[in-house]
């Protein structure tokens, strides 16, 4: 399958290579700047396999299906797409492109706190985010983002305390859908699933037939009816929509990110998608339902068009060796890490290649891989 990868896939590529082959403190300046450059300059400035500015396109291939029949898939009602994203920051950069083709994103494991503003995490067409950050130790936490034209809501009032979720009721074509997103640790004990049991029935108690959860749940429901998710499921007389799996490793998969929902009359389809980057050794799929509710129409999008024949790339490569590379890997976090090697990247490259930002005034196509 032809992908559009941008510096922070490449960035990702390397964060993956130094967390599964080398001990954190032997991520030095030698296996990972002299790699992220190296990948840069190759993967950016000489391979033709990169597309110079990726974007809403409709020329893609895919592998499972044609270009026009995923573009018609997608067209053909409001799409919800669920990612376990490991880390919402660093990977904005590959959201502005993949993120495109759907119109409602939940994200688990966003990995954010305070300190991190909305603002700070805009990807292109869509609204702000509603968020919850885990407010006690690093990790978890889950981000709904809703695409501009649509009108949503948050909905405190389904939320239970110790539970990581966001609720929210989109209003669509003169009908109201409760959305929620979900994420249980795996360490989760026994208290904490009567809490999400609770968050949950409170969802299902709305006076609104239109439910939908999707989230990790960080239960193996595959091949299995028996385990607990699929048994409060079934209590609601609801539908669990994936069936294949959703998350790999070297040795096993899983089918632990799932959408329910109160009816499956409201859904087209329901599949499991490529994920966003290819050839990560642990990774989550995305998994996606597409509603039967017509979109409402969009006129303009905004793109970001990089202008790579006029680029000044001695002036890159020199502005790449003023930086302290060695400060930035010297803290103990490598999601900062990567996420600071990012920003320096394209910092950079903002500088030295000429780059323009428009507004598109056409009608939107979804972007297919």
């Amino acid at each position: 399958m032809t992908r559009l990868l941008s510096v922070a896939s490449i960035l990702l590529l390397v964060r993956q290579e130094a967390t599964t082959t080398l001990p954190h403190h032997h991520v030095t300046l030698e296996h990972v700047v002299s790699l992220s450059l190296y990948l840069t300059d190759m993967k950016l400035i000489l391979s033709g396999d990169i597309h110079p500015n990726p974007g809403p396109s409709s020329n893609s291939d895919s592998s499972s299906i044609s270009t026009d029949s995923y573009t018609d898939l997608l067209n053909s009602g409001v799409s919800v797409m669920h990612l376990n994203i490991q880390s919402l920051k660093p990977k904005l950069d590959i959201l502005q492109v993949e993120a495109q083709p759907y119109d409602i994103l939940i994200f688990t494991e966003t990995w954010l706190t305070r300190s991190t503003t909305d603002e700070d995490l805009h990807i292109s067409n869509f609204n702000l985010p509603f968020r919850y950050d885990r407010p006690d130790r690093p990790g978890g936490g889950v981000a709904i983002y809703v695409r501009e034209g649509f009108h949503a809501t948050r909905r405190h009032d389904l939320s239970v305390a110790g539970v990581e979720s966001v609720w929210i009721d989109l209003k669509l074509n003169k009908r109201t859908f409760i959305i929620g997103g979900i994420y249980r640790p795996p360490d989760s004990n026994n208290n904490h699933w009567l809490l999400l049991e609770e968050s949950i029935d409170r969802a299902f108690n709305q006076a609104c037939e239109n439910l939908i959860i999707a989230g990790d749940f960080n239960i193996n429901v595959q091949n299995s009816n028996t385990n607990k998710m699929s048994r409060l499921v079934s209590s609601y007389n609801a539908e669990q929509l994936i069936s294949t799996p959703t998350h790999f490793t070297e040795t096993s998969n899983s089918l632990i990110d799932l959408i329910v929902v109160k009816h499956t009359r409201h859904i087209i389809t329901s599949f499991v998608a490529d994920p966003f980057v290819p050839n990560l050794i642990r990774f989550h799929c995305p998994v996606v339902a597409i509603l039967k509710l017509n979109k409402p129409k969009v006129t303009a999008y905004r793109r970001k068009i990089w202008l790579y024949e006029r680029g000044n790339y001695d002036d890159f490569r020199s502005q790449l060796n003023c930086i302290n590379w060695q400060e930035i890997l010297d803290n103990d976090n490598l999601d900062t890490t990567a996420e600071s090697i990012t920003s320096s990247i394209i910092d950079t490259a903002s500088r030295t290649i000429p780059n323009k930002t428009f507004t598109i005034r056409a009608k939107w196509h979804s972007l297919v891989r």
